[in-house]
Order: C-alpha cells, then sequence, then structure tokens
C-alpha cells in the first residue's frame, strides 16, 4: 500500500517547486514557515526530505469539506490546531505536538496562525516554542528551522487544488533558542517568560521576512473566533458549551488515537 509521504512526494514530481537548503534529514526538527495561502500546508511537508507531522487549522483536518479533506488525508500526516476553543484546546493540541518530538518524529508549524492577501510576514505566535521548550524540558535536542515560502504569481488564497505555479522554498540555517530557553526555565516572572517564548519565533520570522524581501510586521494576524469546537466527526460545539469535562474529554480521546496512527503510519514509513 502506497504511503501518504510516497504520495506527497509523487505529486511534488508534477509542481514547479523549487527547494533550497538543508532539511536537516538526519535531525529532530521543529520546522516553522510562514503562510501565503491554503496550499502552504502541503508545500512544507513536500519541501522536507522526511515524513514531518503538518499541525494545522482544525477545520482542515475535520470540517466535511470532501474534495479538500480527501487531500488533507492523503497527502498529510495532519494534526489539529484548535484556536476557537480556548487554552484548554489550544494545549491538548500543542502536547500532542510535543509527544511526537518525543518520539523522534519531526514537526511543521505555521505561526502566523492564517494568511491574508497582503505580501508582509506577519509576528508568529508561540505555540511553536511551547511545544519546543517542553521537549528541551524531556531532554530532547531539536533543531528550530524557519522555513520561507514563497508562491509566485496571482492565486486563489483558499484553493486547495495543485497546479502549475511557481513555488521557491528556502530553508534556513537552524535557530539557536538556547539562551532563550535558559531565561524561560530559571525565572518565574510572567513577562520575562512570555519573552523568552516570543523571542526565536519572532527571530525565525524576522528571517523568513528578509529571504522573501518582503516587511516584517510586529503585529499577529488577526483571528476571528468562531466561536465553537470541532470535533473529529466534523460537529462543531459552542465553545462555552466546549469547556465541559466530558467534552474536553472526548475531544483529548480523539486526539491520541489520531496520534497513534500516524505514529505507527510513520514509523513504518521509515
Amino acid at each position: 500500500m502506497e504511503s501518504t509521504f510516497s504520495k506527497l512526494k509523487e505529486a511534488k514530481k508534477g509542481l514547479k517547486i523549487n527547494v533550497k537548503g538543508n532539511s536537516q534529514s538526519d535531525s529532530l526538527c521543529l520546522y516553522i514557515c510562514n503562510h501565503n495561502c491554503l496550499m502552504d500546508i502541503f508545500y512544507l511537508p513536500m519541501s522536507i526530505d522526511k515524513p514531518i507531522i503538518d499541525m494545522i487549522s482544525a477545520r482542515l483536518t475535520y470540517k466535511k469539506v470532501p474534495d479538500r479533506l480527501k487531500m488533507v488525508d492523503d497527502y498529510l500526516y495532519s494534526m489539529p490546531i484548535e484556536a476557537h476553543g480556548g487554552k484548554v484546546y489550544s494545549d491538548m493540541c500543542l502536547d500532542i505536538g510535543t509527544i511526537f518530538l518525543e518520539q523522534g518524529i519531526s514537526v511543521g508549524i505555521f505561526p502566523e496562525g492564517a494568511y491574508l492577501p497582503e505580501n508582509v510576514v506577519y509576528k508568529g505566535r508561540t505555540g511553536a516554542s511551547r511545544m519546543l521548550y517542553s521537549a528541551v524540558d524531556k531532554g530532547l535536542a531539536v533543531k528550530l528551522i524557519p522555513v520561507a515560502i514563497d508562491v509566485n504569481g496571482s492565486f486563489d488564497l483558499d484553493s486547495y487544488q495543485f497546479d502549475d505555479r511557481q513555488i521557491d522554498v528556502t530553508i534556513l540555517p537552524p535557530v539557536n533558542y538556547e539562551n532563550s530557553y535558559d531565561m524561560f526555565s530559571n525565572t518565574n516572572n510572567r513577562d520575562i517568560k512570555n519573552s523568552a517564548l516570543h523571542k526565536p519565533i519572532d527571530e525565525s520570522m524576522m528571517l523568513i521576512a528578509e529571504v522573501l524581501n518582503r516587511p516584517y510586521s510586529e503585529e499577529y494576524i488577526k483571528l476571528f473566533p468562531k466561536g465553537n469546537v470541532i470535533f473529529s466527526d466534523g460537529q462543531t460545539i459552542e465553545t462555552s458549551k466546549a469547556q465541559e469535562d466530558a467534552l474536553i474529554k472526548r475531544y483529548n480521546n480523539d486526539l491520541l488515537i489520531r496520534k497513534n496512527k500516524l505514529i505507527e503510519s510513520i514509523k513504518t514509513t521509515k
């Protein structure tokens, strides 16, 4: 049976995708990438010479849009990030990301959290550094790798079809986050911890902006609240109701089931 990784590599052959840089395929990595359009969720793992977990919006992994969902399931080892359920849901998703790193599986994430038509690289959110520091706490040596994707020409931001546009991908050298991690680990001051979480992500996103010759914005992309949490069966539940213990447990159990299937699939691929 053809693996997800094999399907992704085969799809890449039909695209005009040019990759520069070292994907650090022999190392455990956390790849962070700018976000131009929906298709970046495919371009990032296509550019890495090994299977990686693609942490993407829960709407892309769970919402019943048949053609799009089939593409995600066919080509990606995807894990959802639920950004609209409050801290408990985002933390559940990030904790699963750390488990993949513990299992020796590299992870990719898009810290901007969304994409806009403006040709700008926006400030990244700190989910990536939270996973990174949790992994280091467990004694793991993880490389933080910025990846710059440049999608050329005009295109539909929300398209989920492979086409003939030119895609230029630059994999940058690892960012040194040791001082930031030490600062985060050795203080109880909330402001200092927050600064330490932001520093490696900010540095990475600035490097990406420089490579792409785009302005860097110190502002986050504004996320418009959905007001609900989407579950693995496509059901949406109002955010306030989703805080009930039974629903949190249900969501977490579904994450664990998906995580176990992906680990088995990737380790079989290797």
